[in-house]
C-alpha cells in the first residue's frame, strides 16, 4: 500500500534521477538504482544487478526475479510484458523487444500499420550471451544459455543451448549433464 502511493508521488523523480544517473558505473550507483527500481517496475527481486546504460521502456510491465543480473548497454522494451526467472544473467548490449509493427498492407507504410505487443518469458538460471535480440512472443525455458550474438524468436525448451541467427538449438544441458 505505502509503496504504490510512494510510487505515485515520485515517480517522475525517480526516473528523473535514474536518467542522471543511468551511466555512473560505481556500486553506490548500482545500489541506487536497483532501490529506485522498486517504485518503477511491475516487480523486481532481491540481490538484482542492473547495470549503467542499460534502458529499460515501459517499466511498469517487467518482472524481474530474484539475483538477475543486467549488464550495460541492454535495451528492454517491455511494452508487451518481459518476465525474467531467478538466477538469470543478461550479458552487454542485448536486446529484448516485445513490439513490432505489422506490414501485411502494402499501400500502407509499415511505419503506420497496426503495432503488435507480444511477451518475452525468460525462465529461472538462464543465461544470455552479449549481443544477443529476443524478439516478441519467444519463451525460453529453465536452464538454457542463449549464444552471444543469436536472434531468438519461438519457445526453446528446458536446459537448451542456442546459437545463430536465426538461433538453432545445439544440444541440451540436461542430456550432457546425465551421460556423465
Amino acid at each position: 500500500m505505502i509503496k504504490k502511493i510512494l510510487s505515485k508521488l515520485f515517480k517522475p523523480l525517480l526516473i528523473f534521477l535514474l536518467n542522471l544517473t543511468k551511466n555512473l558505473p560505481f556500486i553506490t550507483i548500482f545500489k541506487f538504482r536497483t532501490f529506485t527500481y522498486k517504485f518503477i517496475l511491475k516487480k523486481i527481486g532481491r540481490n538484482c544487478t542492473i547495470c549503467e546504460n542499460v534502458t529499460i521502456r515501459t517499466p511498469d510491465k517487467l518482472i524481474i526475479g530474484n539475483r538477475v543480473s543486467i549488464h550495460p548497454n541492454t535495451l528492454i522494451q517491455a511494452a508487451g510484458d518481459v518476465t525474467i526467472g531467478d538466477n538469470c544473467g543478461i550479458a552487454n548490449n542485448c536486446s529484448i523487444l516485445t513490439v513490432d509493427h505489422d506490414n501485411a498492407l502494402i499501400n500502407i507504410p509499415q511505419k503506420d500499420q497496426k503495432i503488435n505487443y507480444k511477451p518475452v518469458t525468460i525462465g529461472n538460471d538462464v543465461i544470455i550471451g552479449s549481443s544477443a535480440i529476443i524478439v516478441g512472443g519467444t519463451s525460453i525455458e529453465e536452464g538454457s544459455v542463449i549464444a552471444p550474438g543469436s536472434l531468438v524468436q519461438g519457445n526453446i525448451p528446458a536446459y537448451s543451448v542456442v546459437i545463430g541467427n536465426p538461433c538453432r538449438i545445439v544440444y541440451n544441458r540436461r542430456k550432457i549433464s546425465l551421460k556423465k
